[in-house]
């Protein structure tokens, strides 16, 4: 995984509860296809970088 915070990251659709990550409804086609490779790959043991929420 690359070491970049994903764009859905900022997404006011974007639900970041802890063990809860989701998306709102009515959330952009872009966003959710992002949001979906990322936990898919969270989900294949990929290795993946902290993101930090609160900076």
């Amino acid at each position: 995984m690359a070491s970049h915070e994903p764009n859905f990251i900022k997404s006011p659709y974007f639900v970041a509860e802890p063990g809860n990550w989701h998306l709102k409804p009515g959330a952009p086609a872009e966003v959710v296809k992002e949001f979906n490779e990322f936990m898919q790959e969270d989900e294949a043991g990929e290795p993946v970088d902290i993101i930090d929420l609160n900076k």
